[in-house]
């Protein structure tokens, strides 16, 4: 936690059994709560295949990945 309402996370995978999935990523995530009502996450993660295992549909060969996320939260009550 940087601050109370700011807080960062980095994240590392390895599979072997997931299939069409990067056997490692690697990542990071800041969250910001902006106020007690809202959330914002926002999620980088890298990914990176074996030679030969992943291919696009014109069939060449696919070595790795990159993923974007944000996430917003709003909590409400009725």
């Amino acid at each position: 936690m940087l601050t109370p309402s700011l807080q960062i996370a980095t994240r590392v995978e390895h599979a072997k059994e997931v299939s069409d999935e990067p056997g490692r990523q690697y990542g990071v995530s800041g969250t910001w709560a902006a106020n007690s009502h809202l959330t914002v996450v926002i999620e980088y993660l890298y990914g990176k295949y074996k030679n030969g295992f992943v291919q696009d549909s014109s069939g060449h060969d696919i070595n790795s990945r990159r993923q974007l996320g944000l996430k917003l939260s709003f909590e409400f009550k009725i």
